[in-house]
């Protein structure tokens, strides 16, 4: 009996440690659509990020060196947006649209501002969109529904 006043608060305040935790996969692949790393991602969920109006919740935005790359609405009906700011004067950005078996469909240099992508002649799957400077990539993964 005494064990159990012990043991119960215990395994209450891990119970609860274990529900404010949110866990994730995040997955990275190559430019072929393959798979190529695995991380998983813990997040806690007691702290609480302010929604700013006027921001599109679907938006993924990213760094690369000092260049920044938006991309949103993800999943997209055939609109989609890359919003590239920071541009080196240097630096030449390209921006290329993959199909799931790794056929380009698209290939656009990118000047700093917001450029429009019309997938909506495309069917409904996933696609990689790779945006780079040089030698250095960033890849995201955009589900056309």
């Amino acid at each position: 009996m005494k064990l159990k006043r012990i043991l119960y608060p215990l395994v209450l305040s891990f119970v609860v440690t274990l529900s404010s935790i949110a866990q994730k996969i995040s997955y990275t692949y190559d430019s072929a659509g393959n798979r190529i790393s695995r991380q998983y991602v813990v997040e806690l969920r007691s702290a609480t990020v302010p929604k700013a109006e006027g921001i599109d919740s679907t938006s993924v935005e990213t760094f690369l060196d000092d260049l920044s790359v938006s991309v949103y609405p993800n999943p997209t009906k055939g609109a989609l947006a890359v919003k590239v700011t920071n541009v080196p004067k240097d630096k030449k950005v390209l921006m290329k649209l993959y199909s799931p078996q790794g056929v380009q469909l698209q290939s656009i240099d990118i000047i700093e501002g917001t450029t429009p992508i019309n997938m909506s002649t495309y069917s409904s799957g996933w696609y990689l969109l790779r945006v780079s400077t040089g030698e250095k990539a960033l890849d995201f993964k955009i589900i056309k529904i």
